[in-house]
């Protein structure tokens, strides 16, 4: 649905066909489609489009969408960590290693 801030500025009232009165730069937020297109050409009224509200902004891209996390390798058992590193990265991660040190390696490993 859009928006738009709608100000009275060319006369001192205004009274449209609906009833609406008006006066000189009164503001107006008005969401109806045909509200804003009846207003957009009346040249006594300034008519300034609003982001959507409804819409929430979109999230932050990551650089590396795909990209593993601590928290995320934290979840995953350690013979899973010794397989991702080996397909994905390359990596010899032996069963004397600890969690987190596979963690380090692989997180190091993709940069």
């Amino acid at each position: 649905m859009a928006r738009a801030k709608v100000t009275l500025r060319g006369a001192r009232s205004f009274q449209s066909q609906s009833g609406d009165k008006w006066e000189k730069n009164q503001t107006r937020i008005i969401t109806s489609d045909k509200a804003i297109r009846f207003y957009r050409v009346q040249s006594e009224f300034v008519v300034t489009m609003l982001a959507d509200a409804a819409q929430p902004p979109p999230p932050p891209e990551s650089e590396k969408p795909n990209a593993y996390t601590a928290a995320a390798l934290g979840r995953t058992a350690k013979p899973d960590l010794q397989n991702l590193g080996a397909e994905r990265f390359e990596l010899t991660l032996e069963d004397s290693m600890r969690k987190d040190d596979m963690i380090t390696a692989i997180l190091e490993a993709q940069g």
